[in-house]
């Protein structure tokens, strides 16, 4: 399947990445060739198959919750590069970016 210059384009914004010409080259090739597998997966005709989410039955690994002993703020923020109050300082990551 053959995909769309600005589609490529628009992929390296959104995960800001610049490649060089041979690598964005290299990077359409692999997406177009999982797009293709995409494709012939999408042509099996599943009709009859029920579904399901996992092909062993593994059984539900879930347990009650039960409240158990904790670190405080101050053991829980020692290392800490920065902490704002009782909490984790990070960068921001969301709001304005740039283009």
């Amino acid at each position: 399947m053959a995909l769309p210059d600005k589609t490529v384009d628009d992929l390296l914004k959104l995960a800001a990445l610049t490649l060089d010409p041979a690598e964005r080259l290299q990077l359409k090739g692999q997406l177009e060739t999982i797009l293709e597998y995409i494709d012939q997966l999408a042509a099996i005709d599943t009709a009859g198959v029920p579904a399901t989410t996992t092909p062993v039955d593994v059984g539900q690994g879930l347990r009650e919750d039960e409240l158990e002993p904790s670190l405080s703020p101050d053991e829980a923020l020692r290392s800490a590069p920065a902490r704002h109050g009782d909490f984790f300082e990070v960068p921001a990551v969301l709001g304005d970016q740039p283009s």
